[in-house]
């Protein structure tokens, strides 16, 4: 019902309506989540509510040039950061949830030793044993379809070279994907010795709706599991355990330059079904004719820091997660920030 609610409420606000009532919207709508348009168009210039809520910066804004910088994705708020050695983080204070449920099929037991090669380079990871992993592919489960594609993809004015982009496309069965990869994770390995840093960050309907890259990267998978479409406002997080991980949800599973891990979690949530990434129009977030997980796989998919993403359509939350030797978060609690500001530092280079 929750995802029937986010599609009609898309086609409400997708609608333009007279241009005197739009603005009126438009300028209400400013109104009361007190949003700062100054880097922006005026309310009036923009044809439907979901423009507005879309709305771009018309200037943009300085990017740390320091290698080791890692900065915020988006506008938002830090509901919690911090590191955590049991694959549990905090959504908010007192609140768990399941990292390893939260990242599905892109976390496997490989990622416990936390051994990748740099960037460009095949992406290679080692268990405790000495096991050896190329990613999630072995992991998948009895009657996926698959199919293996060319392409090349293409995103405002720049051209990002996807040759051997693989999709496996698997029926609304994701919680059979979650489970297997949480056992993966935690079966014969010590769970322990997973360290991983991480950082919510809460999206509201005032903020820009529009996500970069925090740091120089290459985009290894692309995982979206379909489910429920919960609030994530901090009342609800409150109230629902393990929310994140039962939200519908985009992961970006990523190699960063100086060879750690890093997954980019997008979450929607009540009026936020669609989620959008330039890089790839397949993924389609709360489609009514498609509602099945897809896990798609690219190499030579590349990002500069501050490299424009994709949108939400409203506001939601971006988790981030990564091998703590690779990347700390820097920032408290309850933190305002911006897209471009300085959020964590890399290690390891």
């Amino acid at each position: 019902m929750r995802s029937f609610i986010s599609r009609i409420f898309g086609v409400i606000a997708a609608v333009k309506f007279p241009k005197f009532i739009q603005n009126f919207i438009n300028r209400k709508y400013v109104e009361f989540f007190k949003i700062d348009m100054s880097e922006f168009d005026s309310p009036q210039s923009y044809a439907s509510l979901n423009a507005l809520f879309t709305r771009r910066l018309l200037r943009p804004r300085e990017i740390a040039v320091d290698e080791r910088a890692f900065i915020s994705p988006s506008d938002g708020v830090i509901f919690e950061s911090g590191c955590c050695a049991d694959l549990r983080a905090f959504s908010v204070k007192g609140c768990e949830y399941s990292l390893s449920e939260l990242l599905g099929r892109t976390f496997t037991a490989s990622e416990s030793g936390g051994a990748a090669k740099n960037l460009y380079d095949e992406a290679v990871a080692t268990n405790r044993s000495g096991e050896v992993g190329t990613g999630c592919a072995k992991d998948a489960g009895a009657g996926m379809k698959f199919c293996a594609v060319q392409a090349k993809i293409i995103s405002s004015g720049a051209t990002y070279a996807a040759s051997g982009v693989r999709a496996e496309i698997y029926s609304d069965e994701s919680s059979v994907s979650r489970e297997t990869s949480a056992e993966d994770a935690q079966d014969g390995e010590n769970t322990s010795s997973v360290n991983l840093s991480y950082a919510n960050i809460y999206l509201s309907p005032r903020d820009y709706h529009h996500y970069h890259a925090p740091c120089d990267l290459s985009v290894l998978q692309a995982l979206y599991i379909p489910a429920d479409l919960y609030s994530v406002a901090k009342k609800f997080l409150l109230k629902i355990p393990n929310l994140y991980a039962k939200n519908e949800r985009v992961i970006l599973k990523c190699k960063m330059r100086n060879g750690g891990i890093l997954w980019m979690v997008f979450v929607g949530a009540l009026n936020v079904g669609k989620m959008r990434f330039d890089f790839d129009t397949r993924i389609q977030t709360n489609a009514c004719a498609n509602r099945e997980g897809a896990l798609y796989e690219y190499e030579n998919l590349s990002f500069k820091k501050g490299d424009y993403l994709g949108n939400f359509e409203l506001g939601s939350t971006i988790v981030l997660v990564a091998q703590s030797e690779f990347l700390k978060f820097s920032v408290p609690s309850e933190t305002t920030v911006k897209f471009s500001q300085k959020i964590g530092e890399l290690g390891k280079f």
